[in-house]
């Protein structure tokens, strides 16, 4: 009987510690670095900052004003030895821009599925009088391009990561760059003994 007490008590106390505490942690801030790897915290310093830039510059929203031309947003070249997936930063960089009001947005994928839309609609597979007048698509008056590039240096047992990407914006219509701006991100990690 003694032993049945004892094997309770200890199962409530472990079904009390399991309810109380447990789960899953997640650090939300993800601040923390553990390699000189491209991660969350650099694809956030980076978007932070370029929207940042892009949006508090003062030339730009006077020389867009209230307009909100269109704007062609291509994925950043990655020429890292990484797979850094700079569509998703593309992506992110719209988001944020977006939240600016400064531009609205053509994608290449947008445009793409528009196309193949519009074609099923002109086969005469959807009905004649639902189909999207041709003509109507707004053209982009600047489009946004750029890369990411890193440069690693081994000293020891540090390790320095340095990222760099560069955004452009260019005005379709004259071909000229008319905003350009970098964001750096530098990392150092040290090795253990093994």
């Amino acid at each position: 009987m003694e032993k049945l007490r004892v094997f309770l008590l200890l199962l409530a106390a472990s079904l009390a510690l399991v309810a109380c505490g447990g789960g899953t942690a997640y650090n939300t801030a993800g601040d923390e670095d553990i390699s000189t790897n491209f991660g969350i915290r650099d694809f956030r310093i980076i978007t932070e900052q370029m929207a940042d830039k892009m949006s508090g510059d003062r030339w730009l929203r006077e020389e867009i004003g209230d307009e909100r031309p269109a704007m062609l947003i291509t994925p950043l070249v990655n020429r890292t030895d990484e797979h850094i997936d700079t569509a998703s930063i593309t992506q992110s960089l719209q988001v944020r821009f977006s939240r600016a009001r400064l531009f609205t947005f053509v994608t290449r994928e947008t445009l793409a599925n528009l196309k193949d839309e519009t074609a099923l609609e002109q086969a005469g597979v959807a009905d004649p009088a639902t189909v999207a007048r041709l003509g109507k698509v707004v053209g982009a008056r600047y489009v946004l391009r750029g890369s990411i590039t890193s440069f690693r240096n081994k000293v020891g047992k540090k390790v320095q990561t340095f990222y760099k990407v560069t955004i452009i914006l260019t005005d379709i219509e004259t071909g000229v760059d008319v905003w350009l701006d970098e964001v750096e991100v530098s990392k150092t990690t040290k090795k253990g003994l093994f």
